[in-house]
């Protein structure tokens, strides 16, 4: 299955996507991505990210932390007001099985 950033990049799409882990920053470099060292509790990173892009496609979550509502809250609202006016944002579910580590 393909990643979204796979897709994006494929469509000609300049991507940066958020890697959790080293493993993660590989296979987004790979794509021909760029990888941006962070997670989800990274709110001035998330934030940053969302500031130069002209759209934010979020599909980041950790389907087993159960403290995940507070932190996909926070992080949508790092990405939002990170945001240029103009610009797009799409919440992506994905399932849990297609996400790196």
């Amino acid at each position: 299955m393909a990643s979204s950033s796979e897709h994006l990049v494929r469509a000609g799409h300049e991507v940066a996507a958020l890697a959790r882990s080293d493993r993660a920053r590989e296979r987004v470099e790979a794509l021909g991505a760029k990888a941006v060292p962070g997670e989800l509790r990274d709110l001035d990173v998330l934030r940053a990210g969302a500031a130069g892009a002209d759209a934010v496609v979020h599909t980041a979550v950790d389907y087993v932390n159960a403290g995940m509502g507070d932190i996909e809250r926070d992080a949508l609202r790092s990405m939002l007001d990170g945001l240029s006016e103009g610009a797009a944002f799409g919440r992506v579910w994905t399932p849990a099985t297609s996400r790196a580590r």
